[in-house]
């Protein structure tokens, strides 16, 4: 746990207050207990491992914090099988996981992250428009490593990397080092750790370079330990020269938010635990890597909950690793984003001025691209509040307008000379040639940009959000090569770089909607992010998108330009994508139906490559749109320049499903745009008709196995099964031939129409024509429909209405179905029953809770069979009690007590002779309670509405029985008043007995009716 510095005296506690949590959370791990063992590794080797050898036997290993240690660490860890994590470690070997294959590192740093970082550094010289860098960087792995990646990122990008030095102690000083840069550049990206950063700045000073003329950026000095909360930490002789050494470097780091006081508060109360058990001093003081580990046990507790959820062993460490190494979940040190075992950083800007550090602004915006790859996006730089060397606020330039030495004003002096005097004698005439061209140009620049903008140029504004938001209507993604979907009610987002990691998903459904432009249903959605102007390639293809007119390619409208985001318009579409028809049932489609889709398709595709554009690219049955017409359009075509220019990968099952219409060649070589290949895709479609069915549908290999074997090209190649009598065999042959394996045996699409017209007898069947064929043919299919889910609604109306009448008394319930308020209402006379079984509680400590539900079923069936007799309405059941009264709703003059009491005789009979099933001989004790009096029912609750009844009846009957005698029924002297005029019922005198609301009052037993009752009668 510990290393150079106590860092594990200040994260101990964490282990077991994570562990704590996790217990007191009953989703997670149920029945499961978890132990831990401390050990000191003293970021020794010798020492570490000799105390990891020890814990062979346990699940995971948190730590060790240093990289020399956690190396051999996650070694031993990799041959046992076991997870590792390591909270604190920055070596950047652990990014290999086919060596490191157990281990995750919830640590993110700046200088390890080889993916993400370089791509930071870039936007950050773009912020500041530099364009000239000089890189120094320790000669230690990681920060070499680190070196190489950015200067290969920034070249890329053509920001010029005029010095690249390596140093080691054989190295010249720092001091002939700077003096090389001054002459190159004047921004410096440093890459070592804080004690070399300050001798270099010492050193820039000496040199005159604190002056504010220069820049020097630097990585993870905030997540350095020697630096903590404004404050210097380290050695005693650095820290006198903090102060002023650093002011003015811009500092890349990652996000550490602060650890909350509630965190702080439970962490200081578990060490005080902690050190009394294990009988040593903690440092007492929490340390932001307490939080790690803390999300560190969480980390793995989480992946286990899942892996025994999906019935798999602890020990199956592939199925543990798999749920850990990609995992998001807020921690305590912030949202945790997993990649393959390694934490996405969360960058952000820090600046060293007055002696602390301060925040340039909030952390950077996680977000993803087209393609699902995470990527960042710093947000506006608070510059004019930055303090460079020197304490300028003036943002330095990268090249001099004089030059790095300052000679070159004085020669560019000398050459205004010269200048002068040939301008001098040319002058006249160059100056009218210049002004007639620069007239004539600006003319034609003026009338192309307005020629431009009135035709594909759309301000969002001018789009009315539309009020028919159809969520039936299923559109998928082209532009970023996924096949996902999505809907949504707005037109455009308030903010257009609203897209980031949401619920732990990188692959995201894109925000697609409706809206209403110049009187027409159009479609918006999103076709490219994170850009910051239109490239003169993007124009070109917009234009040349927008200007195709065909009846089988849906048409653009425009463009939306709301940077950083470019949305696209195009006609919107009724019955949604071909994918959407052929997957509903509820379409009947005959093979006119299919022979006119694959018409369409094939007249689009063979129009589409005819034009400039060439070819589609991304051809599915998801591109291909279907309108009220029931005409196919094919979408989504050109725009190249807007998409990603590559596959994307294969990381979920979504993205691989997805490249089931790429065609082989495009798999092995990730090649461009092709004509063969759109008549692949096209080869898929065709199968998609025949069968109604996804792409490989009937096949028993897995989404990544089919891709593998398609793309290897084995013999026999790897196609979709179609069964022979699924299609006409010509259809079939045509299907066959555009999935050829070599591309130059497919046809073009020009013989593909010729095909399809000799399967179709030579028919060329007009638009109107399959307009009112399928019309006609959707209408009489829509009356079936119609009148097969009008019966269906009428049985379930029905199933609806017993229920409701189960629930509440029937004229109850109908005035609710009205709409009719139900008030409460007073009665003034009702009689009440209530029983309860004596010593239920005994019956069910020896029994099962599935031997309880069975007797209280058997026990309420029983209640519900006699109850359908009598004029009476059970109010309530809790347990083995129950309550019912007669006389209300509908009132039934004074003939409630003898329904009452009829019914109660008749129940007593059953219950006598109630056996349970369970315990044999076993028969139940009861005792009943009778009341008349007035009370109060009324319906209560909205969501689940329930007829009660109130008032002191209730109390008095409720009372009536617990007073009673077992095997008896208790009647109150009003209820024996009302039995009397009724006549026919037997009563006894009980004697008298002190009742809350009457006082002192005489009650009695019924005994039975004048009329013999049987004691068991039938139920039938």
């Amino acid at each position: 746990m510990t290393g150079r510095w106590p860092i594990g005296t200040r994260t101990a506690a964490a282990v077991p207050m994570a562990i704590s949590a996790i217990m007191n959370d009953s989703s997670l791990l149920p029945g499961y207990n978890i132990s831990f063992r401390i050990e000191d590794s003293s970021c020794e080797p010798e020492q570490g491992l000799r105390a990891i050898v020890g814990f062979q036997s346990v699940d995971v290993f948190i730590g060790p914090a240093c990289s020399v240690v956690a190396e051999p660490a996650a070694l031993l860890a990799k041959i046992w099988k076991k997870p590792i994590i390591t909270y604190a470690a920055s070596s950047n070997k652990f990014i290999d996981k086919n060596v490191y294959s157990t281990l995750a590192t919830i640590t993110a740093y700046a200088r390890r992250s080889e993916r993400y970082t370089p791509g930071f550094v870039l936007q950050i010289l773009k912020a500041f428009k530099w364009t000239i860098l000089a890189i120094l960087s320790s000669s230690e792995v990681e920060w070499k490593t680190m070196a190489g990646k950015i200067r290969s990122v920034v070249e890329s990008d053509s920001i010029k990397v005029s010095l690249f030095e390596t140093y080691d102690n054989k190295s010249p000083g720092f001091e002939t080092i700077l003096t090389k840069g001054k002459d190159v550049t004047r921004v410096f990206l440093i890459l070592c750790y804080i004690n070399e950063v300050v001798s270099i700045m010492e050193t820039a000073e000496r040199l005159g370079m604190t002056n504010g003329e220069y820049a020097f950026i630097t990585l993870d000095l905030n997540t350095d330990v020697f630096y903590k909360n404004g404050k210097w930490t380290g050695n005693e002789e650095w820290g006198s020269k903090f102060p002023n050494i650093l002011n003015g470097i811009i500092d890349l780091s990652v996000y550490r938010p602060e650890i909350s006081m509630e965190f702080k508060q439970k962490y200081r109360d578990m060490e005080n635990k902690l050190e009394a058990s294990i009988k040593a001093k903690l440092y007492n003081e929490t340390s932001w890597y307490a939080s790690f580990v803390h999300d560190s046990v969480r980390l793995f507790c989480l992946a286990v909950n899942d892996t025994i959820s999906r019935g798999y062993e602890i020990t199956n460490t592939s199925e543990v690793l798999m749920h850990m190494f990609n995992r998001r979940f807020q921690g305590e040190s912030g949202h945790i984003f997993m990649e393959n075992g390694t934490r996405i950083p969360e960058f952000v800007v820090g600046n060293f001025r007055n002696g602390s550090y301060k925040f340039v602004d909030d952390k950077t915006d996680l977000l993803q691209n087209g393609t699902g790859s995470v990527y960042h996006k710093i947000r506006l730089l608070h510059q004019p509040d930055i303090r460079w060397p020197g304490g300028s606020s003036t943002v330095p330039v990268s090249n001099p307008v004089c030059g790095f030495t300052g000679k070159d004003c004085h020669q560019e002096e000398e050459d205004a000379d010269h200048l002068s005097i040939v301008l001098g004698v040319l002058g006249g005439f160059l100056l009218l040639t210049s002004i007639l061209v620069v007239l004539i140009y600006a003319k034609r620049r003026t009338d192309e940009r307005e020629d431009v903008c009135k035709k594909w140029i759309i301000n969002y504004k001018d789009i009315t959000p539309s009020d028919d938001h159809d969520d039936n209507y299923m559109m998928h993604c082209s532009f970023n090569q996924l096949n996902c979907q999505g809907s949504t009610t707005s037109i455009l987002p308030a903010s257009s770089s609203a897209l980031g990691l949401v619920n732990g998903c990188l692959y995201q459904q894109r925000k697609i909607s409706k809206g209403i432009f110049r009187g027409k249903v159009v479609l918006i959605k999103v076709a490219r992010e994170g850009t910051s102007h239109l490239t003169e390639s993007m124009k070109a293809q917009i234009r040349q998108a927008c200007e195709i007119r065909h009846v089988n390619l849906n048409p653009y409208v425009g463009l939306c330009a709301e940077f950083p985001d470019v949305y696209i318009v195009s006609e919107y579409c009724a019955k949604g994508s071909l994918q959407d028809i052929l997957r509903n049932d509820d379409f009947k489609l005959d093979w006119t139906f299919r022979m006119s889709f694959a018409l369409d398709i094939a007249r689009g595709m063979e129009e589409l490559h005819k034009t400039s554009i060439g070819c589609h690219g991304n051809l599915k049955s998801t591109n291909v749109l279907v309108d009220s017409y029931w005409i196919c359009k094919v979408a989504d075509y050109g725009l190249q320049s807007f998409q990603e220019n590559r596959l994307h990968t294969e990381e979920t099952l979504r993205a691989q499903t997805a490249l089931f219409w790429t065609a082989p060649e495009r798999l092995r070589t990730n090649t461009s745009n092709t004509s063969p290949g759109d008549v692949y895709s096209y080869g898929i479609i065709l199968q998609e008709i025949a069968l109604r069915e996804k792409p490989f549908s009937t096949s028993l290999l897995s989404p990544k196995e089919i891709l593998y074997y398609v793309r290897k090209g084995i013999t026999p190649h790897c196609r979709p099964q179609v069964p022979p009598d699924s299609a006409p065999a010509s259809y079939m042959d045509l299907m066959k031939m555009c999935w050829d394996e070599r591309p130059e045996r497919r046809p073009t699409f020009c013989g593909v129409l010729k095909i399809l017209k000799r399967i179709n007898n030579g028919k060329t069947t007009s638009v109107v024509d399959n307009m009112l064929s399928m019309m006609e043919k959707y209408t009489n299919n829509l009356e079936a429909i119609v009148n097969e889910r009008t019966k269906q609604l009428q049985s379930e109306k029905t199933k609806t209405d017993e229920l409701l009448h189960k629930m509440l008394p029937r004229s109850i319930a109908d005035h609710l179905k009205a709409g009719i308020e139900v008030k409460a209402e007073h009665y003034d006379s009702v009689t009440v029953f209530y029983s309860d079984i004596v010593e239920f509680s005994n019956i069910t400590s020896h029994s099962s809770p599935i031997q309880v539900i069975t007797l209280l079923n058997d026990l309420h069936s029983l209640y519900d069979t006699v109850m359908t007799r009598y004029d009476v309405y059970k109010v309530e059941t809790s347990s083995d009690s129950c309550m019912v009264v007669s006389g209300l709703p509908e009132r039934n003059g004074n003939k409630h007590a003898g329904e009452i009491a009829s019914m109660a005789l008749r129940l007593v009979a059953y219950l006598k002779t109630f056996k349970v099933s369970h315990m044999q001989g076993t028969t139940l004790q009861f005792r009943i309670g009778i009341h008349t009096g007035p009370c109060v029912a009324g319906v209560v609750g909205l969501k689940k509405p329930r007829f009660d009844i109130f008032g002191e009846s209730v109390d008095i009957t409720r009372q009536m029985e617990e007073t009673g005698t077992a095997q008896r029924i208790h009647v109150s002297s009003m209820c024996k008043s009302v039995l009397d005029e009724l006549g026919g019922f037997s009563v006894e005198e009980r004697g008298l007995i002190n009742i809350k609301g009457l006082g002192e009052t005489m009650t009695y037993y019924l005994t039975g009716k004048v009329v013999e009752v049987a004691r068991t009668p039938s139920l039938q």
